[in-house]
Order: C-alpha cells, then sequence, then structure tokens
C-alpha cells in the first residue's frame, strides 16, 4: 500500500519537475504561508509513507509523543514547517521529500472545470507574485501545450488503494498522529507486513 502512494508520489514530481524545466517556473517568496497554518488537512493515506519513514528511522516514538502532549493550539504551523526568522512566510519543510500529496500538489497542479475541461490550480503567493506568468502558463496548459498533475485524477487513483485512508481529512499534525497510530496497529497483526 505503501508502496503504491510512493509510486504515485514519483511521477508526480517527475511531472511537476518537468514542467519547472519547461516553463522555468519555482515558488515564490513566501510560499511558507500555507506550512503556517495548522487547519491545513490531509488524507491518513496520504500522509502514510510520512509515517512509515518515522517507523524506519526510528523517530515514530519522538513524533508521536510529541503530537500527543501538544494541542493544536501549541502547534500554531505543520510540526515539520521550519520558519525563516528573517522573512516573515518563509520557511522549508525539514521532511520534503517525504512530504505529503497535498504539499507535493499544492500550487502546482490541475483540475476540471465544471464543463471539463482541465484548468492550472495556482496558490495566491503564485498569482499575487507572478499574475502574468500565472495567465501565460495558464493559456499553455488550457491549449495542452504544457502539463501539470491533475489533483482530482490522483486523489481518486489513490482512492483506489485504500478508499478508508484516502476518504479521512484531518488537520496535517492530527493526520500524521493518526497514521502512526494505524501503523502502531497495522505493524502489530501479524498477517500483514507494512
Amino acid at each position: 500500500m505503501i508502496g503504491q502512494v510512493l509510486e504515485v508520489y514519483a511521477r508526480i514530481d517527475e511531472q511537476i519537475d518537468s514542467f519547472n524545466i519547461a516553463e522555468q517556473f519555482r515558488c515564490p517568496p513566501g510560499c511558507g504561508r500555507c506550512c503556517e497554518n495548522p487547519d491545513v488537512e490531509a488524507t491518513l493515506l496520504e500522509i502514510l509513507p510520512l509515517a512509515w519513514h518515522f517507523y524506519e528511522t526510528n523517530q515514530a516514538d519522538e513524533i508521536y509523543d510529541r503530537l500527543e502532549h501538544e494541542t493544536p493550539e501549541d502547534y500554531g504551523s505543520c510540526i515539520h514547517y521550519i520558519a525563516d526568522p528573517a522573512i516573515l512566510g518563509n520557511g522549508r519543510c525539514s521532511v520534503y521529500e517525504n512530504r505529503p500529496y497535498l504539499c507535493r500538489m499544492f500550487g502546482f497542479s490541475t483540475r476540471y472545470n465544471k464543463s471539463g475541461e482541465t484548468v492550472p490550480v495556482f496558490c495566491r503567493q503564485h498569482k499575487s507574485t507572478w499574475p502574468e506568468e500565472i495567465d501565460r502558463i495558464s493559456k499553455r496548459i488550457q491549449e495542452g501545450l504544457s502539463q501539470l498533475p491533475n489533483y482530482q485524477d490522483l486523489h481518486y487513483e489513490l482512492y483506489s488503494v485504500h478508499p478508508d485512508l484516502q476518504n479521512q481529512r484531518f488537520p496535517i499534525n492530527i493526520a500524521l498522529k493518526k497514521a502512526i497510530e494505524y501503523l502502531y496497529f497495522y505493524r502489530r497483526r501479524p498477517d500483514h507486513a507494512a
């Protein structure tokens, strides 16, 4: 199951990397603003590879204890976000290689509009920093000249891996806690190997 999710993530990363090279596009300064919001939600399935990474590196207990003893008000942001003390809204992810689906797709994806056409989804920061670039790239995507991963298609692909775990959304820190709990239970079952 985790391997299937990681396969999806590898395809997402490859497609976004190709897009960034072709379009000379990147995240603007201040892209950490969404990471500073502890209410950003993730599904259990999409954050499961991160929880598994913590098991493999013997960090699961430490992370779980931190999540267990802090209240959501204590977080203030995703617990893996390291803010830049000099620039508001700037920072970095301490688990970037293992970040969940939402974090991979945010600002670099497409969706279908009500007419079934593929339209890009860019974040507020992109739109306010580079409006001309967003217009140019949006036209190229709509004309089929440039591609980004489609959020809806990939969500349903993950849903087919494990509907129950992909259907449950929680604030990101709570989702991680629940994913670690799931792995505690899952790993103790003799009929399952992770």
